[in-house]
């Protein structure tokens, strides 16, 4: 994680969608890495598609 948000920040990327579970990676980046970057921790596709494109999904009730 620590290599990949470093080339976002290289690349001019602002916004970053990084798995929930991946959360305490973020010890290891350095903090003018993090600071300069909008790092979104998604659970679900739906939580992707509503940050990368403003659409909410409904959720699905299973039994």
């Amino acid at each position: 994680l620590p290599e990949k948000l470093m080339a976002a920040q290289r690349a001019g990327v602002r916004k970053v969608l990084i798995p929930k579970d991946n959360v305490r990676d973020l010890e290891d980046v350095p903090k003018e890495v993090t600071s300069s970057l909008e790092i979104v921790p998604v659970d679900t596709v739906g939580d992707v598609i509503h940050e990368a494109l403003g659409i909410s999904l409904p959720r699905l009730n299973r039994p």
